[in-house]
């Protein structure tokens, strides 16, 4: 090869290699960036900040006689109950553990609306109990709105608000099953002494 021949593939070795250059660093990059989101983080926030939002629930489709004739009952009724001797905090754990008593056991009369005839008239074909298995879901509709006090209230830790909802959660869980044994035909009633 001749000496000119040389110079003239100088600057054409030298532009390869700058651009092999470059793709190695934007390779090292990625890989960097890559390393780093694969490698799981120390996890720097507070604990008590923390809370898995869990409510699955349109508080639109709860209805506004659930709202106003019962729920806003629940809250007064149990505050009755609460012990004023304890603290602050202690008064307001109470008053959602009461909450969640009064939720079932306050008494509710439910009535069929214009939009429920249909449902209710299948249900009744079907010897269905439309009125107790709507109950149940009113009962739940309730415990939805008492979880969501629990979550939107202060002066709570997480570990607090998680044990109420825990509560909330389980009560809601005996309404769901109760549901489902009345659509299947296994519920009994109980009797009245």
């Amino acid at each position: 090869m001749s000496s000119i021949s040389a110079l003239k593939h100088m600057p054409f070795e030298k532009a390869q290699q700058h651009s092999m250059r470059n793709q190695l660093t934007q390779h090292a990059n990625f890989a960097s960036v890559m390393q780093s989101v694969l490698t799981e983080k120390p996890n720097n926030s507070v604990p008590e900040h923390l809370m898995a939002l869990s409510l699955n629930v349109n508080f639109d489709d709860i209805s506004e006689q659930t709202k106003r004739n019962y729920y806003e009952q629940v809250l007064p009724n149990a505050r009755e109950r609460v012990d004023k001797s304890q603290s602050a905090k202690n008064q307001k754990i109470q008053l959602f553990e009461e909450s969640v008593i009064e939720i079932k056991d306050i008494a509710i009369k439910v009535d069929i609306e214009i939009d429920e005839v249909n449902e209710a008239l299948l249900f009744s074909s079907l010897g269905i109990d439309f009125l107790k298995y709507k109950e149940a879901g009113v009962r739940a509709d309730m415990l939805s709105l008492l979880e969501k006090d629990v979550y939107q209230s202060e002066g709570l830790t997480a570990s607090e608000k998680q044990v109420l909802i825990d509560t909330i959660a389980m009560e809601r869980d005996k309404l769901t099953s109760l549901q489902e044994n009345i659509l299947a035909g296994t519920y009994m009633p109980k009797e009245k002494n």
